[in-house]
């Protein structure tokens, strides 16, 4: 296996970027004794950060939902990966998400489904909603309110990338996302289902043009980050050879085949592998 898979592996999960999929598929690749999952910000990282020193250092895997520095609660250097997702994208699908399941109370009285999408991007909620992924990357959180985030903040969230993470993969390329994380890490996993999807949202391109414009001016940190991580991604994607290309295609052919496997009566008709949904 790499050198680089002797240390603890540490995914930072940002809401709405293909998480749930990636869980399942690292949940295969240890022991359950080596894998440590933070549904929540909350009480479930604290009680992390209070397991025995002997018990955190046995983790080798360190995955959900928190911000950087989940790596100083280990006895041991550990290196992080994350997945981003196209801004104006995430936030269509996390608010949607919300609107699904209205069991998920940001707080109180409430939820997802008393407001629309504009406001929710603009004004946030008991939550803030604009920059997430910026947030997550340079470690503050929900500590900043919602529309104060900063230069400075996306500066940090670039240091952290550079100075702590392996890789930066994108959910809007997820195959090759997945072969580069199983080539690095020596993880042996073939094929991913579906996870956790969000049934029921509008594309990007039916939106009104202002709620787009109020989205992209909610998430401009983002988006620079995005682009950024984008360009990278493709560059490091370029200097691989044949066999990673290979390896991408079977991938997504194994991934295809057990969609319609799972979904026989919704696979009926469709005469190509490429009917089936393209990303999780």
């Amino acid at each position: 296996m790499p050198a680089t898979h002797q240390l603890p592996v540490i995914f930072l999960h940002i809401p709405k970027t293909a998480g749930t999929t990636v869980h399942r598929l690292l949940d295969s690749e240890y022991r359950p004794e080596e894998v440590y999952t933070v549904l929540r910000q909350g009480e479930r990282f604290a009680d992390f950060t209070e397991l025995p020193t002997a018990e955190r250092a046995q983790i080798r895997m360190l995955k959900g939902h928190f911000h950087f520095g989940a790596h100083r609660a280990l006895p041991q250097p550990a290196r992080y990966f994350t997945i981003l997702r196209e801004p104006v994208e995430r936030v269509i699908s996390n608010y949607h998400f919300l609107c699904e399941h209205t069991e998920l109370m940001l707080s109180g009285e409430v939820t997802a489904r008393h407001r629309n999408l504009r406001d929710f991007a603009v004004n946030g909620g008991p939550l803030p909603t604009d920059n997430v992924q910026t947030r997550y990357l340079a470690g503050v959180g929900d500590e900043v309110p919602q529309g104060q985030c900063t230069e400075a903040m996306l500066a940090q969230a670039r240091r952290n990338l550079r100075e702590h993470f392996d890789f930066v993969g994108l959910m809007e390329r997820f195959d090759e996302t997945l072969v580069f994380l199983k080539r690095h890490y020596g993880w042996r996993f073939r094929a991913y289902g579906f996870r956790n999807t969000t049934k029921q949202r509008p594309r990007t391109v039916d939106l009104p043009a202002e709620t787009r414009a109020a989205i992209c001016a909610s998430n401009a940190l983002d988006l620079e980050l995005y682009r950024q991580c984008a360009a990278e991604f493709a560059q490091r994607m370029q200097q691989l050879g044949p066999s990673f290309s290979a390896q991408v295609l079977l991938m997504r052919l194994s991934s295809r085949l057990l969609w319609h496997y799972r979904h026989p009566f919704r696979s009926l008709g469709h005469r190509h592998l490429a009917a089936a949904p393209s990303r999780p």
